[in-house]
């Protein structure tokens, strides 16, 4: 069986990417500090605990990634400076896979309101993991996550609704994690892992290969897995 560390696990992207790869069969270790949003996280932990092959460390990451071992990881936090991910992947092995899901300029913009900051903040974060993963040669691929929306999502259902009118690209959660999982399972393939690594997928390049979803479907989507969360969850 397949096993992977999500940290960041109870977040938007986390928790998506959790249930996904649950849903796949893997072996799912869920890393979450749980410092913000800690009622819906434990209400999306209670949830995915049902599944025996699923493992939650209420921990920050660099304290207990040696015990959530697995050879595949996804930093999917929301990170708040170049230490914190470093420390992470300080400690990761020789032929390990590290997924570190970074910030496109739109979305970069649309959470800080000012893209001036962007190489400081965020492309610096990807410089120094690429030189750690080449220091202890693991192989590093760096998603800049496109504007995605979705259940738990920071972008609430009546900003979809608006870019409805103007079929505005946006991406929906789903076909995000798709992506995410095609992606690592064909760089699991031994054949083809040492030709992919250290490699950096822009924003156009998840848009092309992942968009399935318009965004008058996602909208929907989006509002009955809000409708079904908020009925589910006044039920416990």
């Amino acid at each position: 069986m397949n096993k992977i560390t999500v940290i960041g696990g109870l977040g938007f992207f986390g928790s998506h990417l959790s249930g996904r790869f649950l849903e796949e069969g893997w072996e799912v270790n869920a890393i979450d500090a749980m410092e913000k949003n800690a009622e819906e996280k434990e209400a999306i932990d209670m949830s995915m605990g049902r599944n025996a092959n699923y493992t939650c460390f209420p921990e920050v990451a660099s304290s207990c990634i040696a015990r959530a071992k697995s050879s595949c990881y996804i930093y999917a936090a929301r990170s708040t400076g170049v230490e914190e991910v470093v420390a992470v992947a300080e400690q990761l092995d020789k032929d390990d896979l590290f997924v570190y899901l970074s910030m496109s300029k739109a979305h970069y913009l649309h959470r800080t309101g000012n893209d001036s900051q962007y190489e400081q903040d965020v492309v610096s974060i990807e410089t120094a993991l690429k030189k750690i993963a080449a220091d202890r040669s693991f192989s590093i691929l760096i998603l800049r996550a496109p504007l995605t929306y979705g259940l738990h999502s920071e972008i609430p259902l009546s900003y979809v609704a608006e870019k409805v009118e103007s079929n505005e690209e946006l991406l929906y959660i789903d076909d995000f994690v798709t992506y995410i999982l095609e992606t690592i399972q064909s760089y699991i393939e031994p054949s083809t892992l040492e030709e992919k690594r250290n490699r950096t997928i822009d924003q156009d390049d998840i848009l092309h290969d992942s968009a399935t979803t318009s965004i008058n479907e996602g909208y929907l989507l989006y509002r009955d897995a809000e409708k079904k969360w908020i009925r589910q969850n006044d039920l416990k």
